[in-house]
């Protein structure tokens, strides 16, 4: 996992997950400790092998279809 796919967990994803209604218990948990790992340890924290794999799927799980993405013309 690269540095900047950990940090779009960080910042978009973990808010994502937190806020969604279809989160289990288990994922909203999960994404409060991998937040708390990172802001403890700073930006040199990696994810472990199966923390990183877990990432990966709530990523794919709440990724936003682009089909639901409007756009709205300027004027």
């Amino acid at each position: 996992m690269t540095n900047s796919e950990i940090e779009e967990f960080i910042l978009f994803y973990a808010k994502i997950v937190l806020a969604s209604k279809d989160a289990s218990d288990w994922a909203k948990g999960f994404t409060k400790s991998i937040l708390g790992h990172a802001k403890r340890k700073g930006r040199n924290w990696r994810p472990s092998t199966k923390q990183e794999y877990w990432m990966r799927k709530l990523i794919q799980e709440f990724r936003p279809e682009t089909s639901e993405i409007e756009f709205i013309e300027e004027f």
